[in-house]
């Protein structure tokens, strides 16, 4: 009872593991809250820690346990979201504003009216006031007393009893998000006699059952005229749980990965139909972010535009909201339900609503994947199918050499860099302790000089904590962790470990380790690393469209075990190679710096590896079809700047190589890349179950699963099915 966090069983029994008993506390970089009085566990009670931390723009990844004490009477969990990061003030435009340190938007643009006379404003007029006012929301009032000014009034005092009337303020379209409140202030309106200036402030609240509302007249205080507006759209958009685990094997699928912030791009399809093209913008787990010229509503999770001479045009603005979390359908694979999107006459002429679902299955090796559209069904249901490694349930794996590979995605955390030669070691300390430790390296320590990693350097008389060790683990919720052991505990009878937990940290390049705390009962060092080698690599859409309507697809380039190995026709760049991958990070590569990044350079003389940029973004496509791939935040280069790179990509028939071709004062690396993959995607009808991608002029012959005798035949849920490839099914079946 009053349990803040609850564990349970494969069996079913469950444990408290703490109640909120005291408040957080503000720490470094994270806030801490800490729930106590669980339930008894080695005659004590179980305490649980959650470490926040602030990951801007992040509303729907879940808390990820990073260690359990032997006795299971300390939890320590670490949660990245956007809640723990500080309050702040954004300034928005074209009346939306999105604060993306929190993450959250919020979208006024519904409540702008636009007609005539009482079409054109809010009228306010409090009984007990001898005045009314006349407002509106990021646009001009019109038909009011304050009209007939050529000033663009936004907001209109009147007098009830006469024809005084006050311009309280002239309009803006730019709301202020401030502290968790949306507010709206309309400046430079008349004088008062004192010469200062009126102004009006509307104050948005959150009602999440108001509806649109609409304004109250608060008070008059400071030359200033506050209005308070209880609204929905003050509301912000409740955080979908990406994280689903399966009741029956108890295992977890994460899909936060595919759900995009505001300041990136949604996923987009482009799909033709009976010579219709139509654009769909996707997002996960939460609403899509803005689209051009807002044709998606704001509230929509999906919606379709329609191409018409290369601009996108209005077609359905919501498709469906992202309400719910992820489900496991029967088949083990993971469904997205988008429902109550605007209204939609089905085939049976019903009126409803438009709704999309999204099946998405395990694809080990697809990072760089997109969404796929399958059928339209009765007029108002859409189904999109999508293979992506996201989709892959949680596993743990271990790697040897300080190194280990992500199984889903085949990424490999390279943890080498971290290696410190003589001279160089990490020193630890805290106000009672003294460590000088190395990562897959040793450090000296006394006579116990041999294949030490981490010395006990706190007393006169050096002493082992922890031997070498080179195996990794890795847990593709997040966790990486490194252990070391050392001798047996003399006290205790157990054997003296360190723990060291790396944490993804991308703006840390490499980073040094801190020590956490020490759990005497079962002689366990505690330490985190804070390094941007620990990060995954962000799922990057390889399928990109460009103005015109035109799709591309650079996929085939995204190698999942190798790297493109650049062209250099300059003979005094001979020393220097470059190494790059698309739309995911390059393999590991020698003399290469680990983490996700998407491009290297090598230089051969000096045995000298840098960054060029991170895997970040998607390609772009430009009007007149040029198709670039951008990597930023590469390795300092001097000036304050970091490298960057840029590959131009040009349609051809022939598959070539990437081809260096400068580097430019600010340190951009530009390279140009001959590929089939760079041309337009086009819809083409075979014959006689043949049919070939004319890009690379391979024929798909599926003639072979034609059946003369026997269908296939395959059951899903409580139907059975009969398929034939090529052909009618066969008669008697």
């Amino acid at each position: 009872e009053h349990s803040a966090i609850c564990a349970v069983s494969a069996n079913g029994v469950a444990t408290s593991l703490g109640k909120f008993t005291e408040k957080p506390e503000v720490g470094v970089g994270e806030i801490t809250l800490t729930y106590s009085n669980g339930d008894s566990c080695s005659n004590k009670q179980v305490t649980s820690k959650i470490s926040f931390i602030c990951s801007p723009g992040d509303l729907e990844s879940g808390p990820v346990l990073m260690r359990t004490s032997q006795d299971e009477c300390l939890y320590e969990f670490e949660w990245h979201t956007a809640a723990a990061c500080p309050l702040g003030s954004t300034v928005g435009d074209h009346c939306k504003v999105y604060d993306s340190q929190s993450g959250l938007s919020f979208d006024l643009s519904s409540l702008t009216k636009l007609g005539a006379n009482e079409n054109g404003y809010y009228k306010v007029s409090p009984d007990d006031s001898d005045y009314e006012y006349y407002i509106n929301v990021c646009a001009d009032v019109t038909g009011t007393p304050c009209s007939s000014t050529e000033k663009s009034v936004g907001a209109c005092q009147h007098s009830k009893t006469g024809d005084h009337n006050w311009v309280l303020g002239l309009t803006s379209d730019k709301p202020i998000y401030y502290n968790g409140m949306v507010n709206l202030t309309y400046s430079d309106g008349d004088h008062y006699g004192s010469g200062v200036p009126r102004s009006a402030q509307i104050s948005f609240l959150c009602d999440p059952g108001a509806g649109s509302g609409a304004p109250v007249f608060q008070e008059e205080a400071q030359y200033s005229y506050n209005f308070i507006w209880y609204t929905s759209l003050a509301c912000p958009l409740s955080p979908v749980e990406c994280v689903v685990t399966d009741p029956d094997t108890h295992k977890q699928y994460d899909l936060s990965t595919l759900s995009k912030s505001e300041e990136e791009d949604n996923w987009s399809i482009t799909s033709t139909l009976l010579g219709e093209t139509r654009k769909y913008y996707i997002n996960v787990c939460r609403a899509l972010t803005p689209v051009t010229n807002n044709l998606c509503s704001s509230q929509a999770g999906v919606c379709e535009v329609t191409l018409q001479d290369g601009k996108e045009v209005a077609s359905v603005s919501d498709l469906g909201h992202s309400t719910t979390g992820p489900e496991i359908d029967h088949d083990g694979s993971l469904v997205l339900t988008y429902d109550n999107g605007i209204p939609c006459t089905n085939s049976e002429g019903h009126v409803i609503t438009y709704s999309t679902k999204i099946y998405l299955t395990c694809d080990r090796k697809a990072l760089a994947s997109t969404p796929r559209l399958l059928s339209q069904s009765n007029n108002c249901g859409y189904s999109f199918a999508w293979y992506t490694e996201a989709a892959c349930a949680i596993q743990y794996t271990t790697g040897e050499n300080c190194m280990v590979k992500d199984p889903n995605s085949d990424y490999t955390f390279n943890l080498t860099p971290l290696m410190k030669p003589a001279g160089t070691l990490y020193d630890v300390t805290t106000d009672d302790k003294h460590f000088k430790m190395n990562i897959c390296g040793t450090v000296p320590c006394g006579p116990d000089s041999v294949n030490v990693s981490v010395c006990d350097m706190t007393t006169e008389s050096p002493s082992l904590l922890g031997r070498l060790n080179k195996t990794v683990e890795f847990s593709d919720d997040g966790q990486l962790t490194l252990t070391y052991t050392g001798n047996i505990s003399p006290e205790y009878s157990i054997t003296e470990t360190v723990l060291i937990n790396f944490l993804c940290r991308r703006d840390i390049p490499l980073g040094v380790p801190e020590y956490v705390r020490f759990d005497r009962a079962i002689q366990i060092h505690y330490f985190d690393f804070k390094t941007a080698l620990a990060c995954r690599p962000e799922p990057v859409d390889c399928v990109v469209s460009g103005p015109d309507g035109h799709q591309y697809d650079l996929t085939p380039l995204s190698l999942p075990h190798s790297n493109w190995e650049a062209v250099v026709p300059s003979e005094g760049d001979r020393n220097r190679l470059f190494f790059i991958n698309v739309c995911r990070p390059i393999a590991n590569q020698t003399g290469c710096p680990g983490g996700p990044i998407g491009g290297c350079e090598f230089n051969t003389a000096t045995h000298e590896g840098r960054n060029l940029g991170y895997v970040q973004s998607q390609p772009t496509a430009g009007v007149d079809g040029a198709l670039s791939m951008f990597y930023f935040n590469g390795d300092a280069c001097g000036g304050g700047r970091n490298r960057s790179m840029r590959v131009n990509f040009l349609c051809s028939r022939a598959q070539g190589l990437p081809i260096f071709l400068s580097t430019s004062d600010e340190c951009d690396y530009v390279f140009s890349w001959e590929t089939p993959s760079a041309c337009p995607l086009n819809r083409v009808v075979g014959s006689d179950c043949k049919v070939t991608d004319v890009r690379y002029d391979i024929e798909f012959n599926l003639n072979e699963l034609h059946r003369s005798e026997r269908d296939y035949n395959f059951t899903a849920g409580a139907y059975t099915y009969l398929l034939n490839v090529c052909g009618p099914l066969n008669t008697g079946e």
